[in-house]
C-alpha cells in the first residue's frame, strides 16, 4: 500500500512500534547522558561543567530537525521543533553559565517525547521526510557516547561532541532538500 493509504496489520504494528522504540531509546539516552559524572578533569573549572555539552548538542539536533522538517514540507512541525529548540537553548545557556545545571531524568521524558514524536511521527507522516533522513536524526545524539567519558578538556570535548552530532544532522538536511 501507499505511505498514506490503508495499512495492513503488519504495517500498522511497524508504524506504531518504530516511533515508540525511538522515543524510548532517546529518553533513556538523554536521562543517562544528562547526569553529571564524577569526572576529575583538571582542565575543567568544575567536574559538572561537561553537562553543558548535552543541551548544546540537543540544540544543534533540534535546529537541524527543524530545518529538515521545513525542507520536507512541514513548516508547522518545524515551528513546534523550534519551540523545543528555544527551551533547550535556555537550558544550554544556564548550563554553560552555571555549572551545576544539567538535564536530569525529569526533563529527558519531555525532550524525548516532543523531539522524538515531532521528527519521527511528524516528519514521516505529516511531511515527506525520508525514513533514512529521520534515522540520521535519531542516531545523532547516540554519537555523544563516544565523548561521554573522554579525558579531553572541556572545549575540545565540546567541539568533538558537536562535530559528531553535526555530521548526521547536516546529512539529514541535505537529504531532505534533495528529495523534496
Amino acid at each position: 500500500t501507499s505511505r498514506f493509504g490503508a495499512w495492513t496489520p503488519s504495517e500498522t504494528a511497524f508504524n506504531i512500534a518504530i516511533p515508540l522504540i525511538a522515543v524510548a531509546l532517546l529518553w533513556i539516552f538523554i536521562a543517562v547522558n544528562g547526569e553529571p559524572s564524577s569526572s576529575s578533569d583538571e582542565a575543567d573549572a568544575s567536574p559538572k561543567r561537561h553537562t553543558a555539552i548535552l543541551p548544546t548538542a540537543l540544540v544543534l539536533l533540534c535546529t537541524g530537525s527543524a530545518v529538515s522538517l521545513v525542507a520536507a514540507g512541514s513548516a508547522i512541525m518545524a515551528q513546534l521543533t523550534g519551540v523545543l529548540t528555544a527551551a533547550i537553548g535556555a537550558v544550554m545557556v544556564l548550563a554553560w553559565l552555571w555549572p551545576g545545571a544539567y538535564l536530569g531524568a525529569s526533563s529527558a521524558a519531555v525532550i524525548a517525547l516532543v523531539l522524538g514524536s515531532g521528527v519521527a511521527l511528524g516528519g514521516f507522516f505529516a511531511a515527506t521526510l525520508p525514513w533514512y533522513a529521520a534515522l540520521l536524526l535519531a542516531v545523532a545524539p547516540a554519537l555523544l557516547i563516544i565523548t561521554k567519558r573522554s579525558q579531553l578538556a572541556l572545549i575540545p570535548r565540546a567541539a568533538l561532541s558537536l562535530a559528531l552530532v553535526a555530521v548526521p544532522v547536516i546529512a539529514s538536511i541535505v537529504i531532505a532538500i534533495q528529495t523534496h
